[in-house]
């Protein structure tokens, strides 16, 4: 019966030492799908917290960035927000959203004509012209 309880007590620290190291860690996938969960509820601070543990797990990824700092926009922290959108359009110079989204910031939050109309002109020559269709009926941007 020692030798039962022995094994058993064997197994069940295993278990837990190897979880604790690495079966149980959360994925950086699992870090997003919560982050993303927070922003429906609302909860930006915990949304913040969770793209930026997929970030220390993968650093190069421009999409992290890029929802830690729509997340950042949510809590009005618009430099936060300006520099994620920076480091999203450095690690991919082709990502169309996160100009879009910057040059939104510029516009409404900083009132920065000139860098939001740049911002969605390059958002458009990569497929998002939403924004500067509507800044250029709206008299805000030149075609």
């Amino acid at each position: 019966m020692r030798k039962f309880c022995l094994c058993i007590l064997i197994l069940v620290l295993s278990a837990i030492i190897g979880c604790a190291n690495k079966a149980c860690d959360k994925t950086k996938e699992a870090y997003i799908k919560q982050g993303v969960a927070n922003i429906k509820l609302e909860k930006y601070n915990q949304a913040i917290e969770d793209f930026s543990q997929a970030i220390d797990l993968d650093p190069n990824n421009a999409e992290y960035y890029y929802k830690r700092g729509i997340t950042y926009g949510n809590l009005n922290q618009h430099q936060r927000a300006i520099e994620d959108f920076n480091e999203a359009i450095r690690l991919n110079p082709k990502y169309a959203e996160a100009y879009s989204n910057r040059g939104f910031i510029y516009m409404v939050k900083l009132e920065n004509k000139k860098k939001a109309c740049s911002d969605w002109k390059r958002a458009c020559e990569l497929g998002d012209c939403i924004n500067l269709n509507l800044a250029i009926r709206k008299g805000v941007c030149k075609d």
